[in-house]
């Protein structure tokens, strides 16, 4: 898959003006690389990761975080590497710097190095090589998730590790406007870049680009009435991607043969994405809410919302078809969408939760979302021995409401 970016040209036309940058392999920015220098590198803007547009037309902008690591090799052969733990390998780890101090290059993102694993341009590099030399070198984020480089052209792969559980954080949880935002798992926001550069300058500029494909959903309550004339809050706990097609091994390998000097054009490698269902699961981080209570669920009353992004496994669109969303709640609210159009890999997904009403007023249709109404679907001459019910022993001191609360959960 491909996503296609939409740089912040203004800064990048003014930084090009006032640093003299040129074409992209002569990409590199300021005096010459020296030999025997550590390699520099920085990214395409101190603000943001990558901005892209969504599906209408609307920037999204994912932004750089203090302290984020980025993987970086090269196979570049006038390069070569400090290393206090014997690793040869053309490998290393650079740290985004804090991104509200500005650094020696002010349209750009600077990246340090650790001083016990760097890559240095070779002691014994002329300056003649080092002007006439096109090197090639690979950026994968996040860092933390790669476990392997394309080191060489028999081995072109990244390979990094996925996981299906996200955790968002709240951005204003004591906010009293219904519309609730978040700040999304980065650690799943897959970024790779790749450069082909002459030496020729004192950094090096990794532009970055989304692999993922990104959910940028919205989930808003409707009518939520356990009994007659009581309406609750929907009180959710995450939302579940519900992929027809998964990751073997739950690994990303990316081939990054075919990546042109500008872009993406990379793949998964074949046979990396196999048939099977695969739930991508979207929970909250704990909070303290407006009543000072430790949460990972949000309370929405009718029309309230929650907006959240969910990062999903560079799958090819034409496996991911038939896409669902599951909304999780308590109180026995079974709720799932299927995604229509077909999934896009930047998508905009807007979820109503149907009005709920009272046993003795809900229709057929109702009632299927509400697992608490899983006895009306039963055989009617099944025994009561034949049935395993969630149930809860009564304490000394336990509230009415603790026990309405597990009664509108479906324990018995």
């Amino acid at each position: 898959m491909r996503n296609k970016i939409f740089y912040l040209a203004t800064l990048f036309l003014a930084g090009c003006i006032a640093t003299g940058c040129t074409d992209e392999q002569r990409g590199n920015i300021g005096t010459p690389a020296q030999a025997g220098e550590p390699v520099r590198f920085s990214v395409d803007a101190p603000q943001s990761r990558t901005d892209y547009v969504g599906q209408e037309g609307d920037e999204w902008i994912l932004k750089w975080m203090t302290d984020d690591e980025i993987g970086i090799c090269t196979t570049a052969d006038i390069v070569t590497k400090v290393s206090t733990t014997g690793d040869n390998e053309k490998k290393a780890v650079y740290t985004v710097l804090p991104i509200d101090e500005p650094g020696p290059h002010q349209y750009h993102g600077d990246l340090s190095y650790h001083e016990e694993n760097h890559l240095i341009w070779k002691k014994e590099a002329t300056d003649d090589e080092l002007n006439t030399t096109l090197c090639t070198f690979y950026g994968a984020y996040p860092a933390s998730r790669i476990n392997g480089y394309p080191i060489n052209l028999e081995n072109r792969y990244f390979e990094m590790d996925y996981y299906t559980n996200q955790t968002v954080k709240i951005d204003n949880p004591t906010d009293n406007s219904g519309v609730y935002t978040t700040s999304p798992d980065m650690d799943n926001a897959y970024m790779i870049a790749r450069k082909n550069i002459y030496p020729n300058g004192d950094h090096i500029l990794l532009d970055f680009d989304p692999i993922m494909t990104t959910l940028d959903i919205t989930v808003t309550a409707g009518r939520y009435e356990v009994a007659t004339g009581i309406i609750n809050p929907v009180t959710v706990t995450g939302v579940s991607v519900i992929m027809p097609s998964k990751l073997q091994d739950g690994k990303i390998t990316y081939d990054t043969e075919g990546m042109e000097a500008e872009g993406v054009t990379g793949k998964l490698k074949e046979g990396t994405c196999i048939t099977g269902t695969e739930p991508v699961f979207v929970g909250f981080d704990e909070y303290t809410d407006k009543n000072g209570n430790q949460r990972r669920s949000v309370d929405l009353h009718p029309g309230e919302s929650i907006n959240l992004m969910a990062f999903l496994p560079p799958i090819p669109m034409g496996e991911n078809s038939g896409a669902k969303i599951r909304v999780h709640a308590l109180g026995g609210l079974n709720f799932v969408m299927t995604v229509t159009p077909a999934m896009l890999e930047q998508h905009r997904i807007y979820v109503q939760l149907p009005d709920i009403f009272p046993a003795s007023e809900v229709t057929p249709e109702q009632a299927a979302l509400l697992t608490n109404s899983w006895i009306s679907g039963l055989d009617t001459d099944i025994k009561l021995n034949q049935l395993s019910i969630p149930g809860y022993e009564c304490k000394e001191g336990d509230s009415n409401e603790l026990i309405e609360k597990l009664l509108a959960m479906g324990v018995r």
